[in-house]
């Protein structure tokens, strides 16, 4: 498996333990993490330093989905 530097992979955020990039971007990037208890895998959106005025449009992006 190659190495990798991303400081995220492998870290505990909140329940989940974030695996693997699965795409990035100018506004930032999605990982793959897997819940530590039930194992469910869910994609996660990290936004980029200074785009944090853009919070709220992803907030109401992911309530749209679910």
């Amino acid at each position: 498996m190659p190495q990798t530097t991303d400081p995220l992979i492998g870290k505990q955020v909140g329940n989940y333990c974030v695996q693997l990039q699965l795409g990035a971007g100018s506004m930032g990037s999605v990982y793959l993490a897997e819940h530590l208890e039930i194992g469910r895998r869910v994609a996660v959106k990290f936004l980029a330093q200074g785009s944090a005025q853009l919070a709220g449009g992803y907030l109401r992006e992911a309530r749209a989905v679910a």
